[in-house]
């Protein structure tokens, strides 16, 4: 996690590690993302992708974020991201499924997002 938060901050992206209720999120547009101590290293890395993706991708957007398709699609995307890195930077020890597995990220409808449906 070190490497990653040495890594985004010479890009000036903040990672702050703290107390959370929840897993992690980003302010798009101030380049900070907030991680939850509690969480493990690789979940910790997991969640600091993530919201990198969001940051890099979807800063220009976040407007549209509490629509349904929108909020959907980023998600969606940003998940993506977090696969695709965590492949890369474990020398291909993990494949897709194991990580969808791993960090239990659904490839379907996910109900955490149903409040953005209405």
């Amino acid at each position: 996690m070190d490497k990653l938060v040495k890594k985004l901050k010479k890009e000036g992206i903040t990672v702050v590690i703290m107390d959370l209720e929840k897993e992690g999120y980003a302010i798009t547009d101030s380049k900070i993302i907030f991680v939850n101590q509690s969480l493990d290293e690789e979940y910790q890395i997991e969640v600091t992708l993530h919201e990198l993706q969001h940051i890099l991708e979807h800063s220009e957007f976040i407007a549209l974020y509490n629509k349904w398709t929108f909020h959907s699609k980023f998600e969606n995307d940003a998940d993506s991201y977090v696969i695709d890195n965590f492949i890369e930077e474990n020398n291909r020890e993990y494949n897709y499924s194991m990580l969808l597995e791993k960090f239990n990220i659904g490839i379907g409808y996910d109900t955490r997002y149903q409040r953005f449906a209405k």
